[in-house]
């Protein structure tokens, strides 16, 4: 169950990415939220965390490399 729970975080962070990327391309929070099939203020939300979720998959990371 805490492999699937990690793997979940760390595809959160990936879908903040391609986001944040959309965003920085010039696409709307409207358009994002159609790609990703969700409203535009679930994108807004999504991208205000976008650091929560890069922390957490730097830790797994970490925490994958030192065993």
């Amino acid at each position: 169950m805490k492999e699937r729970i990690k793997t979940q975080k760390y595809l959160f962070s990936k879908r903040a990415k391609i986001m944040t990327f959309l965003q920085a391309e010039g696409y709307t929070g409207e358009q994002i939220g159609q790609i990703f099939n969700i409203d535009k203020s679930r994108v807004s939300r999504l991208l205000a965390k976008e650091k929560i979720y890069k922390g957490l998959v730097k830790s797994m990371l970490s925490d994958k490399r030192a065993k």
